[in-house]
């Protein structure tokens, strides 16, 4: 199809680079280390481009390269603040509310607080959208164990996000009442 494995490199991951972009910046809430993974990652790839047979699987394997090195990295240094409010800023588009940005914050201070295999499992599910088959596969293990990660995450942060509720409503309750005396 293409003369040299450059164009042919090139042509299958411009149709995906933003998600891996997206996912990579999920896994470090950082745009610097973001990019030294991404950068990583690519090298990498094409460096083994040739080895994958079904290029519809680039996308995949691009996760799972930049998953492994990611715990590379987060081993060598301390734990990623999932919280941080430059993170969120970086992630969402600007014409949203604050009150919407609260939330998000809050719903990705309840995702850091899960157990590091949900964390990832819930963020390439429902928030990158990839299927079982896939999480399996990036994350080298069963369907049925990206089930149970995801239905635990599922729980654990209707929980988290319940509490988290109630602590607002209280607040905002003890507020009115301020307002009115």
């Amino acid at each position: 199809m293409f003369d040299n494995k450059q164009e042919d490199f090139l042509f299958h991951y411009d149709a995906i680079k933003e998600q891996l972009e997206r996912y990579v910046l999920n896994l470090t809430r950082n745009r610097n280390d973001a990019k030294d993974i991404i950068s990583e990652t690519i090298l990498i790839a094409y460096q083994n481009f040739e080895q994958i047979e079904n290029k519809v699987a680039l996308l995949s394997y691009l996760f799972t390269i930049s998953r492994r090195l990611f715990y590379q990295e987060k081993y060598k240094k301390k734990r990623i603040d999932y919280s941080s409010t430059e993170f969120i800023d970086e992630l969402i588009s600007d014409d949203i509310s604050q009150e919407d940005k609260m939330d998000i914050q809050i719903l990705y201070k309840a995702i850091d607080e899960l157990e590091e295999n949900q964390r990832e499992t819930i963020i390439l599910a429902e928030i990158m959208g990839f299927a079982h088959k896939e999480i399996a596969k990036i994350q080298d293990t069963t369907v049925a164990n990206i089930k149970i990660r995801i239905f635990r995450a599922k729980k654990a942060l209707k929980i988290k996000l319940k509490i988290e509720e109630e602590k607002r409503t209280k607040v905002e309750n003890l507020n009115y009442i301020r307002a009115s005396i």
